[in-house]
């Protein structure tokens, strides 16, 4: 791989103190302008696999404003790429805080990869049977359907922070994760043996978590209690796809499950405390639970005229379910205390329990 980047930065930098009275404002920032030319010979996405260079102008900025105790701070990388982030702090010292964050990172795999299937990037994948076959998919690949394999995620997330009730304190935050792209998986035509199929599998996924923490803290003690909750949707839970295996002109279609829903929550308490002979006693408790649901299939694709003069055509058997929904649980408790102690400059002991 050849690859030749030319790349430009022109920086602007702004100072400007506002006023004169008691509280003077500063506003303060800099602007960087990056011209870039690219020119690549060989594996693009390799190039750029976490990252977003190419021809084109992008930049990066950064301002700062100051009153008193309050400040807000508002800075930007690669904008207009997909590595774009972006980050907004504000608050005042010894009061308060707060944050909000925007940031993008592409996972590039392969460009241009080529499959006989039409709806890549969807959860239904089929093809027209090319004569004089009946079944089999157009074998001359220079017309089949060019994409690109690149999953692009997105963050977005605030939070915010109370320290005004010192030693007490207050942590509150919210993010959202979206994952868009195609990504490649692998399945077997027939069963046993036969042969395998890469199939352009779609990634829409989004995950929601929502963060609190409360707690004390001082010289000789200090206690945290948090609670987490996550829940992870998947736009497509199910893959159908047109199996080129079977002889069967019915065109049957076949599926593979994906990542179902599922959401999880914890709940946590550490707290320290210092004790005397320089001793300190630390405790971690948590317990949580996951779950998960999702539809069972009824049917699967199997030879259904063994025997007969049709032998190796292809269809759906019916199966008889106890529960045609899967409900999954997982609890989990944790337990970590710790005693240290020093009580004479040439003893150390320790004592700890995990559960």
């Amino acid at each position: 791989m050849k690859s030749r980047v030319c790349i430009m930065a022109l920086t602007l930098i702004l100072s400007v103190p506002l006023g004169a009275l008691a509280e003077d404002r500063t506003i303060s920032g800099e602007i960087t302008v990056i011209p870039q030319y690219l020119d690549i010979e060989g594996e693009k996405a390799k190039f750029n696999e976490y990252r977003d260079i190419r021809t084109g102008v992008t930049g990066d900025f950064g301002f700062q404003y100051e009153k008193g105790k309050y400040y807000i701070d508002f800075f930007g990388k690669d904008v207009g790429r997909k590595d774009q982030s972006y980050e907004l702090l504000g608050g005042k010292w010894g009061s308060f805080k707060y944050d909000f964050k925007y940031d993008q990172i592409p996972h590039n795999f392969t460009t241009n990869a080529k499959t006989f299937y039409t709806g890549s990037g969807g959860n239904n994948l089929t093809y027209q049977a090319q004569p004089p076959s009946a079944f089999l998919p157009n074998s001359n690949f220079t017309t089949w359907n060019s994409f690109d394999y690149s999953v692009q995620r997105t963050n977005y997330s605030g939070g915010f922070k109370l320290d005004l009730l010192k030693p007490f304190f207050f942590d509150v935050s919210l993010a959202k994760e979206t994952r868009k792209g195609i990504y490649p998986i692998g399945v077997a035509g027939t069963t046993p043996g036969g042969i395998a199929i890469e199939l352009p599998s779609p990634v829409d996924y989004n995950t929601d978590t929502f963060k609190v923490a409360a707690g004390y803290v001082k010289n000789f003690l200090s206690l945290n209690f948090s609670y987490v909750y996550s829940a992870f949707q998947n736009k497509n839970t199910y893959l159908n796809f047109r199996d080129p295996a079977t002889v069967n002109t019915a065109a049957t279609t076949d599926t593979v499950t994906l990542p179902p829903d599922n959401d999880s929550y914890k709940f946590g308490f550490q707290g320290a405390v210092k004790l005397p002979w320089n001793s300190k006693f630390n405790v971690d408790l948590g317990t949580g639970r996951t779950t998960s649901h999702a539809n069972l299939l009824n049917s699967y694709v199997a030879d259904v005229t063994a025997g007969t003069s049709n032998i190796g055509q292809q269809g759906r058997i019916g199966v008889t379910l106890n529960d045609s929904d899967f409900n999954g649980k997982i609890d989990t408790q944790n337990a970590n205390l710790v005693l240290t102690s020093s009580p004479w400059y040439f003893l150390d002991a320790k004592g700890f329990y995990k559960y």
